[in-house]
């Protein structure tokens, strides 16, 4: 006479189904997965390993493009000049214009370049080409870049070529900076580079630079500062851009700093009244350079990086800065099942709700990466799913009452008539 559950059983099974809803709705940890494995330097199919390249993304394609690799196998520096296509949807790559190729005119091999994609074009600007261009022994010393060049994509189709522009009034050649594309894929604004910390905007359909900020305007809290390695992305407005950390050399400190070395501050400027705004100064982690920053659904989201004074220490983590909540927001770490592998200098775009991530180089351990990774955002809760997600738990929590009542109930006349008999 004695039934198989009891109150207290029935009560654990409702809350337990509604936590599992509840969490459902609200989400799990982020899982990060392999979309392209890891593959040597001389697969036809397949980018060679490398760092300190581009990457932009365009439909469903993500157009990596030039870097950089030490070949440890006796082939020493190697300033990459390929382009590549990945296919987020089929994942599958396509060389658009080979390492080996012969193919002018192109720019030459680089790294720290940047690149954005505006108007149907793929435009790169800049970096460091190691000064190989003009000497055979593919040393170390530091050329830096101004030029700009452009690869074309009508009807889905990329051009057969690239193309040099030689635009009016250009910045200083400079490598290690950040490019955004703004003002509806009309202007690349670029900032900072080693010991520089000017503005420019290059206009795309004018063939012109304009300069926008100056080096001597610099000074106390109101600017960034001289910094390079440090990592920049479009606001929501389409007028200005969010820049976080990088490194500062000690003599690049202006009166009214005091940070030199990794920085961790984060700023934001709006290109109409040309003011800078610092949102916060310090990252629970520290300083790092050469991280990734994108904008997901007004969230601001920093992956991976190094912390570099002498040694380097890589990171593999996600943050999250919400931009909507104004200067009372702070960065949070994401909650992973994973992380992959510590790395800086690698290249992340965001597609479809997922932060994709392709190259950089490690240290612990150390290689150099060419696999293609992608972790789930998800997008931010909006109130009616928020106000959905209480009426739930409520609808759940009364259930929870009245089969309480309905057992409690039954259980009641059953032992009344056990007792009758």
């Amino acid at each position: 006479h004695i039934p198989w559950f009891s109150c207290s059983d029935l009560m654990m099974a409702v809350v337990l189904g509604v936590v599992w809803a509840v969490a459902a709705v609200v989400g799990q940890p982020a899982q990060w997965d392999v979309v392209s494995e890891q593959t040597g330097n001389h697969e036809p199919d397949h980018p060679s390993v490398r760092y300190s390249h581009t990457a932009n993304q365009i439909g469903t394609q993500m157009v990596v493009t030039h870097g950089y690799y030490y070949g440890h196998d006796g082939s020493g520096p190697q300033w990459l000049a390929d382009t590549w296509m990945f296919d987020t949807a089929s994942a599958r790559w396509e060389a658009l214009v080979r390492h080996e190729s012969t193919a002018t005119p192109r720019p030459h091999g680089r790294m720290s370049h940047t690149a954005v994609i505006a108007d149907g074009l793929l435009v790169l600007y800049g970096g460091d080409d190691g000064g190989h261009r003009d000497s055979d022994t593919r040393g170390y010393k530091s050329s830096y870049l101004s030029d700009v060049w452009t690869l074309g994509v009508t009807g889905g189709k990329w051009a057969a070529g690239w193309e040099e522009r030689h635009p009016v009034n250009p910045p200083p050649p400079r490598a290690h900076h950040s490019a955004v594309l703004l003002r509806q894929g009309t202007a690349m604004a670029i900032f900072g580079g080693i010991h520089l910390d000017d503005l420019w905007l290059y206009h795309v359909k004018e063939n012109r630079w304009t300069e926008v900020q100056q080096n001597p305007l610099e000074g106390g809290g109101g600017l960034p500062g001289k910094r390079h390695g440090h990592a920049a992305t479009p606001d929501a407005t389409d007028t200005g851009f969010y820049l976080f950390g990088g490194f500062r050399f000690a003599d690049d400190v202006v009166p009214g700093q005091t940070e030199s070395g990794p920085l961790s501050d984060l700023w934001h400027i709006d290109l109409e009244t040309g003011t800078w705004t610092l949102l916060l100064q310090t990252h629970p982690s520290g300083g790092r350079t050469y991280a990734s920053l994108v904008l997901h659904s007004a969230t601001l989201v920093l992956f991976a990086g190094a912390n570099c004074h002498g040694s380097c220490t890589c990171f593999g983590d996600v943050w999250e800065y919400p931009t909507a909540t104004g200067t009372s927001a702070v960065w949070s770490p994401k909650a992973v099942v994973h992380e992959p592998i510590t790395r800086y200098k690698q290249t992340s775009v965001l597609h479809a709700g997922s932060l994709y991530t392709f190259g950089g180089e490690s240290y612990k351990p150390y290689m150099y990466h060419n696999s293609v990774a992608k972790i789930r955002l998800g997008a931010p809760l909006p109130d009616s799913t928020i106000v959905a997600t209480a009426k739930l738990a409520v609808a759940g929590l009364g259930l929870v009452s009245v089969a309480y009542a309905v057992v409690s109930h039954f259980l009641a006349k059953q032992s009344n008539s056990d007792k009758i008999r």
